[in-house]
């Protein structure tokens, strides 16, 4: 066998191994974001009945044990974006998203909880814009 044949077949393997190996990753990359999105979705669609603290509570406990779920997911995707760049923007981007919705929407339920609880503790009783004005005066 001539020597530039043997360098060439070398060559030709060392790329052919280059690229079953990255296809991997990616494949396993795509198969955990197509994973994690259900679970977004299912943790974006928790009932949350404004009416009542009881149930305002179980709903952010709920989604605190969702979120710990899909943040162990992102670390899992994280490591397997970390050998391409593209999967790395990707993977960035997708986080970023996921993490200004996420806590735009529970950090507002949040404070509407914290709200319900100082109003139930408080004194002070609301009467509506429109006040009974002859009976609200009188001792």
């Amino acid at each position: 066998m001539k020597p530039w044949m043997k360098k060439t077949g070398i060559v030709i393997f060392l790329g052919a191994t280059l690229v079953v190996g990255g296809c991997g990753e990616e494949k396993k990359y795509n198969e955990a974001k197509n994973a994690l999105i259900p679970m977004i979705d299912e943790c974006d669609s928790i009932k949350f009945n404004s009416d009542s603290i009881p149930d305002m509570e179980e709903a952010m406990k709920q989604h605190k044990e969702k979120r710990a779920v899909i943040d162990q997911k992102l670390k899992e995707m994280e490591e397997l974006a970390k050998s391409d760049a593209k999967l790395n923007n990707d993977y960035l981007e997708f986080k970023k998203q996921f993490e200004t919705q996420d806590n735009d929407i529970w950090k507002m339920r949040e404070d509407m909880l914290n709200n319900k609880k100082k109003r139930q503790n408080s004194t002070y009783k609301y009467h509506g814009p429109w006040i009974d004005t002859d009976n609200y005066f009188k001792k």
